[in-house]
């Protein structure tokens, strides 16, 4: 099984994007959130202080450690695979929807015939009075 990016949250210098503590998977307040690669958490953990937050992306200070643009773009990919998932499901629900309202189109349709047929036989059934009455009264 594919594994997940994990949440954790980092302190940063709002002007700068340097970290100010190591990151931490709980959950803190005013702390930023990013999105990590299992993988790569214990080297970020162990090196935080080698990265910079910029553009959305922390980024490494030096070429020896992981790149978490590509952490950051996994995590991307799924929450889209999520919204692709939740978008599949409101589809089949709605072809289910179209498929009963066209069933119960067709119905009132049925009905509507149903009703024409029964003025139009009163139509004839009134005429038919209408000329009994007018040669009842010569």
């Amino acid at each position: 099984m594919e594994e997940k990016t994990i949440k954790t949250y980092w302190s940063l210098d709002p002007d700068s994007g340097v970290p100010l503590a190591q990151p931490t998977g709980e959950e803190t307040e005013g702390w930023t959130v990013l999105y990590l690669l299992p993988e790569t958490l214990e080297s970020v953990q162990r090196y935080w202080k080698n990265y910079v937050y910029t553009a959305g992306v922390m980024k490494r200070t030096v070429n020896w450690l992981p790149d978490l643009s590509i952490d950051h773009l996994i995590h991307k990919n799924e929450e889209a695979a999520d919204t692709i998932e939740v978008l599949k499901q409101s589809l089949a629900l709605l072809g289910g929807s179209q498929a009963q309202t066209t069933v119960e189109v067709q119905t009132a349709k049925s009905d509507i015939e149903e009703v024409k047929t029964a003025t139009a036989t009163m139509g004839g059934q009134l005429a038919e009075m209408m000329v009994a009455n007018t040669t009842a009264e010569e």
